[in-house]
């Protein structure tokens, strides 16, 4: 990619970037990056409790409206139990009002975070 050219990633994505690079033992700050941002139309992020099973989200999850779902673990190969094993990304119809969906999750005790998906446009130098 030329110098200056803008690639989008997803918030999901910049999660695993950032995971991998602390794991290296690195040390990252987003903010030293040029990035621009804006949710997705279609999903959220969902930080499941640790007790809750992958069966169970996706049970949880159908009971809002989710289309699909998909655990952000199965690129990073997180350990089930891990952090990275209870996110997941969640998928609904594109008329689905998502800040009210997030408000209903963010009461349901089964969650710990939810998160509007971001698309992070980051300026390569």
């Amino acid at each position: 990619m030329r110098a200056g050219l803008l690639q989008p990633l997803l918030f999901s994505q910049l999660l695993l970037l950032n995971a991998a690079v602390a794991s290296a033992g690195e040390s990252y700050s987003s903010n030293n990056l040029p990035a621009t941002s804006g949710h997705s139309s279609d999903g959220l992020l969902v930080k499941f409790k640790p007790h809750i099973s992958r069966q169970l989200a996706r049970t949880i999850a159908e009971s809002y409206g989710a289309l699909e779902i998909f655990p952000l673990s199965t690129t990073h190969q997180a350990a089930p139990g891990s952090p990275m094993a209870q996110w997941h990304h969640l998928r609904f119809d594109q008329n689905a009002n998502l800040q009210q969906i997030k408000q209903r999750l963010e009461q349901d005790a089964s969650v710990e975070i939810v998160e509007f998906n971001q698309e992070v446009t980051i300026q390569k130098q």
